[in-house]
């Protein structure tokens, strides 16, 4: 439970979830299919699962592991069993 002092806390971590929303919806998180296309050589695969792309989508949406750390850390996942073809669909 957070006090009236921890009132600065949550409203850090509420800043930091307002950014990284706004980063997938622009689709500038530093995913490895992205760093791969500015750095020749660089490898595409998921470090988490080793899935063969880790694209935006694959790691928030299709990996596993990523789906499982998401879970256990409260986020309800009930909407990425849609047809996704981007994450702002």
């Amino acid at each position: 439970m957070l006090s009236s002092s921890d009132d600065s806390v949550k409203d850090l971590w509420m800043e930091h979830a307002r950014v990284f929303v706004w980063r997938v919806g622009y689709e500038i998180l530093p995913t490895n299919v992205k760093i791969a296309s500015i750095r020749n050589g660089f490898n595409e695969s998921c470090p988490r699962c080793g899935a063969n792309i880790e694209t935006l989508l694959h790691a928030l949406c299709e990996c596993a592991t990523s789906r499982e750390v998401l879970t256990i850390g409260g986020w309800d996942l009930s909407n990425n069993e849609k047809p996704y073809d981007k994450c702002i669909n």
